[in-house]
């Protein structure tokens, strides 16, 4: 275990929505994929491009989040939508927000378009910076896109290290990403925990067997310090303690040593005891069935 200081954010979410719509989209005729280029922030999360009503906007991959859209209040201002309710959600330090839910008539994100998606005002306020500073100005982000568009197709692909991910129409399209060099029979088949629009595999550690969410809105990965001394947890108060495991095991497969912040979530995020962030995403390929509630993942 060791003390650092660093730039640290996460953003994961817990919410809850009234008076919802549902949408739906387009793939492209007969393309059994669609690649989504991305870019990284100062604080390494990765964002997309959207377009709406011709405008572009960039927005934060952010698998923590079970909202749709995030947007920022003057970009809302801006956009045709129409009033369809509220949303309520707290973070990681328990604090709750609560703002108004708009449906936006159409969003196209690279080739797919997004008929009547749901969109909640005061994405700023969401996002939260545990430690150190937050993101600078020159970031053009104007929101965050969560797990319930990213999953729209069911099957979604991941491969920061080249900043790009796929949605894809059927687990069959797989077949045509390995002609681009996905060679998924190397990798390792796990199950997730689905529940409450989270991604959650359970991982065996030095510290017992723990529950990581996947969160590619958090820059690190983080667990919770319930297996610290009195004495260690104290020491957290104004600094980070770095905890490094020297084995996670995933489905029997060992992705060796990480380094780990500690963090004590709220308690309304009792699902997990920790979260896999952007240091590992960006190591590794994911590949999610939303369906089936399986990943495959890259040693």
């Amino acid at each position: 275990m060791r003390k650092t200081f660093v730039i640290l954010t996460v953003s994961i979410t817990f919410a809850v929505v009234l008076f919802c719509a549902w949408h739906f989209h387009f793939f492209p005729f007969k393309a059994p994929y669609v690649r989504i280029p991305v870019k990284f922030s100062s604080t390494q999360t990765p964002y997309t491009e959207i377009e709406i009503e011709k405008e572009k906007y960039y927005l934060i991959v952010d698998l923590g989040s079970d909202a749709e859209l995030g947007i920022k209040t003057k970009t809302l201002e801006k956009i045709n939508k129409t009033l369809i309710g509220q949303a309520y959600w707290s973070d990681v330090k328990n604090t709750e927000y609560e703002s108004l839910k708009y449906q936006i008539p159409k969003v196209k994100m690279g080739k797919v378009q997004i008929n009547n998606a749901k969109a909640h005002d005061g994405y700023t306020d969401e996002s939260v910076h545990i430690w150190g500073k937050e993101r600078t100005a020159d970031d053009p982000i104007s929101g965050s896109i969560g797990i319930k568009l990213l999953g729209m197709s069911r099957h979604l692909l991941l491969d920061f290290n080249h900043s790009v991910f796929f949605l894809l129409r059927s687990r069959e399209s797989l077949k045509y990403l390995h002609k681009k060099g996905y060679l998924l029979e190397n990798f390792v088949e796990v199950p997730f925990d689905g529940a409450n629009h989270r991604i959650i595999f359970f991982a065996d550690t030095k510290v017992g067997q723990k529950r990581f969410l996947l969160d590619t809105g958090a820059s690190h990965s983080f667990i919770k310090p319930t297996f610290m001394t009195e004495e260690e947890r104290t020491a957290m108060s104004d600094q980070i303690v770095t905890i490094t495991l020297p084995e996670l095991v995933i489905g029997g497969l060992n992705f060796g040593e990480i380094d780990l912040y500690a963090y004590d979530f709220s308690d309304k995020f009792a699902e997990f005891d920790g979260v896999l962030g952007m240091d590992f995403c960006r190591k590794h390929v994911i590949y999610l069935d939303f369906n089936e509630k399986k990943a495959l993942i890259s040693p």
